[in-house]
């Protein structure tokens, strides 16, 4: 296996942050997903222990409170996530959720974009958990956003990003069915027939397609694991060996005594450069991706039991060779970090602690020598958050039950 790389939380904090007060103008395309990618950020502050200073896992040194989040900011997050809760009528029937973000959109393209989308209802409502925001029990309106899972929902069992659209894959379909986990009521789905869809999804080898037909991948197999799970429908024993079997064959597997030279460069350093070897693979004969470190790993957690299977170790080695030398993770070594892999990273190394030590580079504090310090344990694979912030959720979304039975 190649050597381990310094862990630098600093660095990934800073970068979170950067990420936060303004994306470069190459992302522009990303402005269809921004509460996603406000979820990323704060999710990655949350498993990396800085954003609620007051119960950090550990003591903060003058630096990283300077470079971590502030009160003040993390409430005008919730200031902007509250403005994107939106509340339609379609024939008479009041729906509730979260949009994707503000738009610079014409009349009509704004009239499709400011409705509530599943998708965005999902990562909003995770983001405001994330922000211990204990007015969700008041300020959500848990039957109309049941109102708008039951009218995304097609005959097929499938669900729309919105309840206008006729689009409909399984990553709809998991952000439906952990809505209804949260809100602990699954009437306002035909359960039935979205099983029925999710299995239509099966492909030979074990995984799931995005919609029935097509090619099994590590994140659509994770969003149907996770929904089955979810709705307490486990796989066969038959299944979920065929399952197991897919997901591990996806991860490659690096000599400890001969790193591999980079094929596309003629400098002989290279030979030292850290192999790619170790990561998760998204689909079969492609090459290794950080998030799907994320996807295929967390399914095999779901399908417990299975977790020894995964080589712990030599995935480590690869995500430490994805991180940008100032701060942030790619999707692999040498390419530029974003949101979206710096989370799935670390929300991976939560799930799948390393038996080896990633130090912390140029750190002074004896105390936070190790990775294991900083990124918080306790992930729920099938939520995609920590234990502690989907029990929020539960427990504030279903206030009302809770005083009603009291």
């Amino acid at each position: 296996m190649n050597p381990v790389s310094t862990f630098n939380p600093s660095g990934h904090i800073g970068a979170v942050r950067r990420c936060l007060s303004g994306l470069p103008f190459s992302a522009v395309e990303a402005e269809g997903s921004l509460m996603a990618l406000v979820f990323y950020s704060l999710a990655s502050f949350d498993l990396l222990g800085v954003i609620d200073q007051s119960t950090s896992v550990r003591p903060l040194s003058e630096k990283e409170r300077k470079v971590g989040p502030k009160e003040l900011e993390l409430d005008l997050w919730k200031e902007w996530i509250w403005e994107q809760y939106v509340t339609v009528q379609k024939d008479g029937i009041r729906m509730s959720g979260f949009k994707p973000g503000p738009w610079m959109t014409s009349s009509l393209e704004q009239v499709i974009r400011d409705e509530p989308n599943l998708i965005t209802t999902y990562t909003g409502l995770l983001n405001l958990c994330l922000l211990r925001d204990e007015t969700i029990g008041t300020r959500i309106d848990s039957t109309s956003v049941k109102e708008l899972v039951r009218a995304c929902q097609h005959s097929d069992g499938s669900f729309s990003t919105t309840a206008t659209l006729t689009d409909g894959d399984l990553r709809t379909t998991y952000c439906a069915f952990v809505l209804c986990y949260l809100m602990d009521d699954w009437s306002c789905l035909n359960l039935e027939t979205a099983l029925e869809y999710i299995s239509r999804c099966r492909t030979y080898e074990g995984g799931y397609g995005q919609f029935p037909g097509c090619e099994a991948q590590g994140g659509t197999t994770y969003t149907a694991l996770a929904s089955l799970y979810l709705s307490t429908n486990p796989l066969s024993p038959k299944e979920k060996n065929q399952t197991t079997r897919w997901l591990t064959s996806l991860q490659s597997q690096c000599s400890q005594s001969e790193p591999l030279k980079n094929q596309d460069s003629d400098d002989e350093d290279e030979t030292n450069a850290p192999s790619a070897r170790g990561g998760f693979a998204g689909r079969t004969n492609k090459v290794e991706d950080a998030c799907y470190c994320f996807w295929c790993g967390a399914s095999l957690k779901i399908l417990s039991g299975t977790e020894s299977l995964l080589s712990v170790d030599a995935l480590v080695s690869f995500l430490s060779g994805c991180q940008f030398r100032f701060g942030g993770i790619a999707k692999a070594a040498g390419d530029t970090p974003d949101p979206y892999h710096t989370y799935l990273s670390l929300a991976v190394l939560s799930a799948y602690p390393p038996q080896i030590d990633v130090a912390v580079k140029d750190n002074q504090d004896d105390a936070a020598t190790s990775w294991k310090l900083w990124i918080r344990p306790d992930f729920d694979p099938l939520v995609n958050a920590r234990a502690d912030v989907v029990n929020f959720g539960r427990r504030w979304l279903n206030s009302d039950k809770t005083s009603d039975a009291c």
